[in-house]
């Protein structure tokens, strides 16, 4: 067995470059990292909230500084790599963790069977290893055979909560169990949202699940214009990756047809789900603008995608 430390968080052949991030825009989604709520129940994985220290040193924080380190180790557009580096960046320097290991590959003689994400070190000489995930989830009820965290399903539907958490036990987690060194607690961090159809309310009996998760909305593309139609004064755009977490600084919001014919213009080409966000100008003139993340999956998703 050995370990062995690789480049991360790099842009692959036929991404788009990334000249330099835009400091705001990072300072808005670390603040996400930092203060979101698990995705999970308390019990199964801290987050940031629970370093008070974390969001002292946030406040106080320079801008320039996370840009800096984004720009030298982060040049991808996939939102987990993105996210890896903003926790990356608050483990280090807004949390006080010691980092003795980062994305390192775990070998069983030539073969790779694994990457660590992070081992850490606390003030107390204690190590952890954490693993780290960024999770966007659609809730489909309504199928007996669907029920807990099996029925909630990414918008790439090989992907499910079920899975996850079945590869992050059973898997990832043990693979400190083939360092050289001391191991002294094992946990997961999962951010991200959960999104019900805009028709249902999310009712379920996941006990995995934390009660103050954050939320958002899904529909089909056929169920858009009805969807729509609910929202006859507000604004539209899609999200780009990787900016699904807080929400994109100085996006192109489009009216209500322009939006749906984006859309439809999409789906007549691909089955690849989007992200958009709705906002609505808030009675209150003094108050912001809400706005809602929803996502927009093919016809007939999960189906289609999975046989894909």
């Amino acid at each position: 067995m050995r370990c062995s430390r690789r480049p991360r968080y790099r842009i692959e052949s036929g991404q788009f470059a990334l000249s330099t991030w835009n400091p705001e825009q990072l300072t808005s989604d670390l603040e996400w990292v930092i203060s979101s709520p698990s995705l999970l129940n308390s019990t199964a994985l801290p987050t940031f909230e629970f370093l008070p220290e974390t969001r002292t040193r946030f406040q106080t924080l320079d801008s320039s500084d996370p840009a800096s380190f984004m720009n030298e180790q982060c040049r991808s557009h996939r939102v987990g790599d993105y996210f890896e580096a903003l926790v990356h960046y608050a483990l280090r320097e807004l949390a006080g963790f010691n980092i003795l290991l980062a994305h390192h590959q775990i070998f069983d003689g030539p073969r790779t069977i694994g990457e660590i994400d992070f081992l850490l070190e606390d003030r107390l000489g204690r190590t952890l290893h954490l693993e780290v995930a960024v999770k966007f989830f659609l809730h489909l009820g309504g199928l007996a055979s669907l029920a807990g965290e099996r029925a909630l399903i990414g918008p790439n539907p090989a992907d499910s909560l079920h899975r996850k958490l079945e590869h992050l036990q059973r898997h990832q987690l043990t693979l400190s169990e083939r360092l050289d060194q001391k191991v002294d607690d094992r946990k997961m961090m999962m951010l991200g949202r959960i999104h019900r159809h805009f028709h249902a309310s999310l009712q379920m009996d996941c006990q995995q699940l934390n009660s103050n998760h954050l939320e958002g909305l899904w529909c089909r593309s056929n169920e858009l214009r009805d969807f729509l139609s609910s929202y006859p004064a507000a604004v539209f755009r899609v999200q780009r990756k990787p900016f699904w977490l807080s929400r994109e600084l100085n996006p192109e919001w489009l009216a209500r047809e322009e939006f749906l014919a984006r859309i439809e213009k999409h789906f007549l080409g691909s089955t690849s789900s989007l992200l958009s966000s709705i906002m609505v100008k808030n009675a209150a003139e003094d108050l912001s603008p809400v706005e809602t993340p929803v996502f927009i999956v093919s016809d007939k998703w999960p189906e289609v995608e999975r046989s894909a």
